[in-house]
């Protein structure tokens, strides 16, 4: 069963999209998200880096990140 919500919300020059697969949400909490989103691969780098350790947030899956600038 899904949950799809819609919405509208307003976005200004410069402001990032990111969307991610959970393979990051699941590795990530949203501020290292937005603590490495100077670009995607960043992101992505950062949540496979976790998935490979021990952490107790670590879990090995896929990771898909699309980061767009306005």
């Amino acid at each position: 069963m899904f949950n799809v919500q819609t919405g509208t919300i307003m976005l200004q020059k410069n402001d990032k999209l990111i969307l991610t697969s959970d393979g990051v949400t699941d590795n990530l909490t949203s501020d290292e998200i937005l603590k490495n989103s100077k670009d995607a691969m960043t992101i992505a780098l950062a949540a496979h880096t976790r998935s490979k350790t021990q952490s107790f947030r670590s879990t090995p899956d896929d990771v898909t990140v699309f980061l767009g600038v306005i």
